[in-house]
């Protein structure tokens, strides 16, 4: 196997090169949910969501609402309480505008029915010092860059956005526990190959796959990443990119965030 790094936005230079790359097998992406996010905000992409066959998911990351260490708020509840006798006063940040985080976030603000100021910082380490230095309230990021961090109390973890505790927290309830029914964002990864991949390719790599990830060894060593290993056929895959598609567009909409 031999990794080719084509660094860029949303998965886009990757994924250009796969959508245009021979259907043999021979090459997949490390596809997932900012390639959807990029299908959504870049109105001129070089490669439609249709030159791609899904294989299988990768990994799921959840994204966690973070506030630092010395933070009054010890509850989802405690903090949207005071969002909302404070309109415009909570800050709030993520990283990039239109990234999970922030597309979290804006969900945030709608389905808690608060005001509240959405700040996108440019990389994690811009996110973590606002936060830690008290320059912002909470933020929103993925699991595995913080998750040493809120195991040292150095952050705390007020809620986790999937359908279910973190392993790895499990004291830590999800966002529909702490009060906010129905709310779910997790960024994930997955793999995708050309659209004219011949079926029993996909077959093969998705059930390889499945039978690799459901291995002890690989789902101690993703947990210990702050992440979840979990295979799906090709058709789950399709169903979770149609269903990612349609509520992050609503999102996007909802929040006005703009499309390049």
């Amino acid at each position: 196997m031999v990794v080719l790094n084509r660094p860029g936005p949303g998965f886009v230079n990757s994924a250009t090169l796969v959508a245009h790359a021979d259907p043999d097998g021979y090459t997949a992406f490390l596809s997932g949910n900012g390639m959807i996010l990029s299908s959504l905000l870049f109105k001129s992409l070089a490669y439609k969501m249709s030159q791609f066959r899904n294989v299988s998911t990768l990994a799921f990351f959840d994204l966690v609402l973070l506030v630092n260490k010395g933070s009054p708020f010890k509850t989802v509840h405690q903090l949207l309480t005071w969002a909302k006798a404070h309109p415009d006063r909570l800050t709030i940040a993520t990283v990039s505008a239109g990234s999970t985080q922030n597309l979290a976030a804006h969900m945030f603000e709608s389905m808690g029915h608060i005001k509240a100021q959405i700040i996108p910082f440019t990389s994690t380490a811009e996110v973590l010092t606002a936060l830690r230095g008290n320059q912002v309230q909470a933020a929103f990021e993925i699991m595995p860059p913080v998750f040493g961090q809120i195991q040292a109390g150095a952050l705390k973890a007020l809620a986790v956005t999937s359908g279910q505790r973190f392993a790895g927290l499990p004291d830590v309830p999800t966002m529909s526990q702490a009060g906010l029914m129905g709310f779910e964002a997790t960024s994930w990864s997955g793999v995708s190959l050309p659209a004219k991949t011949p079926d029993a390719i996909v077959e093969r790599l998705s059930n390889d796959m499945a039978v690799v990830l459901a291995k002890p060894a690989v789902q101690r060593a993703m947990r210990k990443l702050g992440a979840v290993a979990s295979s799906t056929t090709p058709a789950e895959m399709d169903i979770r990119v149609r269903d990612d598609t349609a509520k992050w567009s609503r999102v996007i909409d909802e929040a006005h965030i703009p499309r390049h």
